[in-house]
């Protein structure tokens, strides 16, 4: 605030509700004073003395208190109280949202068609005989998002039929893009009906293209021919492509004088219109500005049915379609919603209805168009119940700092466009009604949904973790995070973490911080709120607080070995999460923390830690050896494969184990056994138990009703192109194309993007699910020191093949051919263009599933084809040797693997010593091979190319 001074606009009574542990108080103020641009909202705490309330508070928090009842209360941030409440609408009967013949509020109406002038919105209600209330004229959204400014000159002459006369105008760029790329809208206004039709455009190099379709669209779909294309002076529309379209044509082009807008009169006021509109729209609602194309869209759609003062008395779409217009498919822009989960994208048990937020109307069909905000992507519906439509906004007295008020000559920005479509065409007003019988049928049953009885659901879906202690004590959730510091402190008491000593002379201590976490069910609704004490572990000092750290976790292939197994053997599956696992690791280091933050007892004393803490350097390892030692007192045994992998075999039993730090997978031929194993473990630790397996390290695990397991990485796929703004990208059909690998780079600036992220990203799926991208991913993994565009292009092109083939995975299958280890191995011989060096492809098939592979560049130059698939073979056999050892532990189902190749040369040279002349420079470590086949410990086949997987 400063020195600075502000004007009121108002003043007036307002009705409020105050968050109040949890629950909502009614409340109400008088004499309050309307200032819209002010930055936080302040509530007078004299004021609130002088109406006969008491207030008390505390270092933490305050509270107002009437007749010994607590009112409202808040919590302490920096010298302020911070306070959550949401201001009411007037109240007045509540109506049914389906009875369109109720009355409601002008204040309704006027939201539900855009913030438009009050009295032209009565005008719109008696002309199509809608009674309603009359309410205070005074609308705080429309003072905030409407600057007006004096009228531009008219036109002295109008056009004299539908599409003669077509305006044109750009606006933007806007402050950032939309989830499309887009940066500015173009408009199209028909001078003589007003009629509007609306573009985005990534680039104003777009806009020749878009007059294209519109001029196609006007003639196509309504038989009309422009005569006249009106525009001003922007090098977008005087340029030779532009009047080239016109002459063939048959269009005059009409370009304005310079610094004369008023000639260009209908469209530059179209934009006015449009842009105040939509800024009114979203501050009515507090709606982010990555929404202004939603909201731009919105506004166009209301205003080519609704009319305006200089046609009184006719509407746009009725003018220029010849098609009346109806109101009752109007809703307030922002309004919540549920959308109705079609019977394929959900399970049995799963909510029937999803929660949204109402952004606008769909272009061609009857529906609608829903923002997630949690999924930040618009859909498009027939089937939405709307909650009530209430004029007021939910507030904090502290919004967000980056929010602003500011005056701008360009609409709010966006980030969520239509549906996989850049462009946001309002073609309903040329679409045919569309009825569709499943459509219908669904919309009986929406009226089993219900609309959340409280704002507080609202609020839990919006509730961001803090970052560090203060935060987590002066947010709203407080009790919560209060609650879950307090079970974690209980349990590192219980495990006897540490002991509070005297600090010994010559030591330092490590301090320690607090992190959140808010864990959602599958459903995203809140499951509870997890608080962890971490050790700031970069303090600790090598040979003095730790010595060994190296932690083993269990390999992809691995898992994909176990759950193969377990398809094939019908195995029984559970699933385990062990609770706070560093805390059960012994430390051999004398190791001095601070006392937890918030929870200090005042001493001067330190913490002397007796076991592990998240955030020490040794503590994955000796975690590890405690789990490791419970397990073998089990009688379980460590595999010499991989040492997360644990098994007990009998006469007729089995039981396997995996673990990747505290997660777990449970196999076992009865139900018993395993029942039996967690119990045991149960005694040990503090567990979860899920006995219906569904994701394990982000990958989806599907069984079927025959014992077939599925494997996928769906939602990771989908999260992944929600990161990377790909989610509306097209779809390709192969993930790297040839021409890409050409080794070129051009003379470009390293890009700005996220690269060696979305690698990292990428590189997860390839070893977890997808070995078809693995080739694509290790060629693009060489650039990530210093990406260019070219090679970001590479990585976006990956995720546009990851969008068409999201629901692909890996499926193991209990019956048939596939039941045997298949293995291949391939070469692509000097693809690389910088080395010339050779790629490696190994893949190892079990029960019909991949569950080994690699792609991978040979260490050197391979001088034929030949020595390239002799050398991928050597690859090949050093894994093949791991799998026997591996399946000859847990399930010996065979003696001697063999290998599949396409190349004769190579498995001559590896049966033979031959070719002596063209093989005697091979690298010795390149005859593995022949080792293995000379001592029958492996067999090699030919294969034709057409069957080599490995290719």
């Amino acid at each position: 605030w400063g020195k600075s001074t502000m004007n009121a606009l108002g003043k007036g009574t307002i009705q409020f509700d105050a968050l109040v542990n949890g629950i909502w108080n009614a409340c109400h103020m008088e004499n309050v004073l309307y200032v819209p641009t002010a930055r936080r909202n302040l509530f007078s705490v004299t004021s609130a003395l002088d109406k006969g309330m008491s207030f008390s508070s505390t270092n933490k928090e305050c509270s107002f208190l009437k007749g010994g009842v607590t009112k409202a209360c808040g919590v302490r941030m920096g010298q302020l109280f911070k306070m959550i409440i949401c201001i009411k609408p007037p109240k007045i009967p509540m109506v049914s949202e389906a009875n369109i013949s109720s009355k409601e509020t002008l204040q309704i109406w006027h939201e539900k068609l855009g913030h438009q002038n009050k009295c032209h919105v009565k005008e719109l209600l008696k002309k199509h005989k809608i009674g309603f209330i009359e309410g205070d004229d005074f609308c705080g959204a429309c003072v905030e998002g409407k600057q007006h400014r004096s009228n531009f000159l008219k036109r002295q002459q109008r056009a004299t039929e539908p599409g003669e006369v077509i305006a044109a105008d750009i606006c933007g760029p806007m402050e950032c893009l939309s989830l499309g790329g887009s940066k500015y809208f173009l408009c199209f206004t028909c001078d003589y009906s007003k009629m509007r039709i609306v573009y985005f455009l990534k680039e104003k190099s777009e806009t020749v293209r878009k007059i294209a379709e519109m001029l196609k669209v006007v003639k196509n779909q309504l038989g009309r021919a422009v005569k006249i294309f009106q525009c001003d002076g922007g090098l977008e529309f005087d340029n030779a492509e532009v009047r080239k379209l016109m002459m063939e044509n048959g269009i005059i082009l009409s370009v304005t004088n310079p610094y004369s807008p008023e000639q260009n009169g209908c469209a530059e006021r179209t934009n006015r219109t449009v842009v105040e509109l939509a800024r009114t729209m979203l501050l009515a609602k507090n709606l982010p500005k990555q929404l202004w194309a939603e909201a731009v869209n919105a506004s166009i759609y209301i205003l080519n049915r609704t009319g305006q003062s200089s046609i009184p008395g006719q509407i746009p779409y009725e003018l220029f379609v010849g098609k009346n217009i109806h109101l009752n498919n109007f809703h307030i822009f922002g309004t919540e919603c549920y959308v109705h989960v079609p019977n394929v994208k959900r399970k049995k048990w799963d909510k029937k209805g999803k929660r949204g937020i109402f952004v606008g109307y769909s272009d061609n069909v009857d529906g609608f168009r829903i923002w997630f905000k949690s999924e930040n992507k618009i859909e498009r519906s027939k089937n939405v119940v709307f909650g009530p439509e209430l004029t007021g906004r939910l507030l904090t007295l502290f919004p967000n700092e980056n929010h602003s008020h500011g005056n701008s000559h360009v609409p709010l920005p966006v980030d969520v466009p239509v549906n996989q479509v850049d462009d946001i065409i309002p073609l309903t007003e040329f679409a045919e009604d569309i009825d569709d019988v499943d459509e219908q049928r669904q919309l009986r049953d929406r009226t089993t949904l219900k609309a959340p009885e409280r704002l507080l659901e609202i609020m839990m879906a919006e509730i961001e973790e803090p970052k560090c202690y203060s935060e987590a004590i002066q947010c709203a959730e407080q009790r919560h995070w209060n609650k879950a510091m307090k079970e974690e402190l209980d349990s590192l008491e219980e495990n006897q973490t540490w002991e509070l000593v005297d600090l010994p002379k010559g030591k330092k201590t490590i301090s320690n911080r607090w992190v959140y976490k808010i864990k959602r069910n599958c459903t995203g609704e809140i499951a509870r709120y997890k608080a962890r004490l971490v050790v700031r572990g970069f303090n600790q000092r090598e040979g003095i607080d730790y010595e060994e750290t190296f932690s083993p976790v269990v390999r992809f292939d691995t898992i994909r070995i176990f759950l193969s197994i377990a398809a094939k053997e019908r195995l029984k599956l559970a699933q385990f999460d062990v609770k706070t696992a560093f805390l059960y690791g012994f430390i051999d280091k004398e190791i001095y923390m601070q006392q937890p933050e918030g929870y200090e007892d005042g001493s001067q004393q330190v913490c002397k830690l007796r076991k592990g803490l998240y955030g020490l350097k040794q503590s994955p390892r000796c975690w590890n050896k405690r789990f490791k030692d419970v397990l073998i007192s089990f009688g379980l045994q460590e595999s010499k494969a991989d040492s997360c992998l644990y098994f007990r075999l009998n006469e007729n039993d089995k039981l396997l184990v995996i673990l990747y730090v505290d997660d777990g997978l449970v196999a076992a031929t009865k139900q018993e056994i395993i029942e039996d194993f967690l119990e045991k473990l149960k005694e040990e630790f503090k567990i979860t138990i899920d006995k219906v397996v569904g994701s394990f390290l982000n990958i989806q695990i599907d069984r079927c009703d025959d014992g077939s397991i599925f494997i996928s990485q769906r939602n990771y796929t989908k999260g992944l192109l929600r990161k990377y703004n790909m989610t509306y990208a097209n779809p390709v059909s192969i993930p790297i194309e040839r021409c890409q690998l050409t080794g070129e780079v051009l003379n470009t600036e390293r890009t700005n993007a996220p690269y060696r992220e979305a690698v990292d990203s990428l590189l997860y799926l390839t070893v977890a699910t997808r070995p078809d991208i693995a080739f694509a991913v290790n060629y693009i993994s060489q650039f990530v020191e210093n990406p260019q565009e070219q090679h970001w292009t590479m990585v976006k092109r990956i995720l546009r093949y990851l969008k068409g083939t999201i629901n692909f995975g890996i499926c193991y299958t209990v019956t048939g051919h596939f039941q045997e280890l298949e293995s291949y191995c391939d070469a692509d011989y000097a693809s690389d263009p910088n080395t010339r060096r050779s790629v490696s492809g190994v893949l190892f098939k079990f029960c019909g599933g991949a569950i080994v592979w690699t792609s991978r560049r040979q260490q050197s130059v391979s001088l034929s084809t030949t020595e390239a698939e002799y050398v991928a073979a050597s690859e090949a056999a050093k894994d093949a040797v791991w799998l026997s050892r591996l399946f000859n532990e847990i399930s010996p189902l065979f003696d001697v693997p063999t290998l599949l190749i396409d190349n004769a040369s190579a498995i001559k040279l590896a049966k033979n010593p031959s070719f002596h002349k063209r093989s005697k420079h091979i690298d010795v470590r390149a005859h593995f091979i022949r080792e293995r086949v000379q001592n029958c410990q492996m067999k090699i086949e030919h294969v034709s190319s057409e069957k080599q997987l490995a290719d």
